[in-house]
């Protein structure tokens, strides 16, 4: 078991198509949200790695073998899309 409060995700490369878009990164573990990041505002016209940092509302033990899905959500700015 691993216990944490803060996690990096460093290797995601997103691009907006050059339109600026308001993304946040969630981490759920099955439909139980356990963190999130705060929203960041970019605009890339190519892929370029971005870090999202999620801060855990308190300590969090993950047992071995569970899955995380991390969500990256687009918070504003309508359809416009990172890819």
């Amino acid at each position: 078991m691993t216990t944490c409060k803060v996690i990096d995700v460093t290797t995601l490369a997103v691009t907006t198509g050059g339109d600026t878009v308001d993304i946040q990164a969630q981490l759920y573990d099955g439909a139980t949200l356990i963190g999130q990041g705060t929203v960041q505002t970019f605009s890339a016209g190519a892929a370029t790695s971005r870090l999202f940092t999620i801060n855990l509302a308190a300590d969090y033990t993950l047992v071995a073998g569970d899955a995380l899905t991390l969500r990256l959500v687009n918070t504003a700015n309508g359809n416009k899309h990172l890819r």
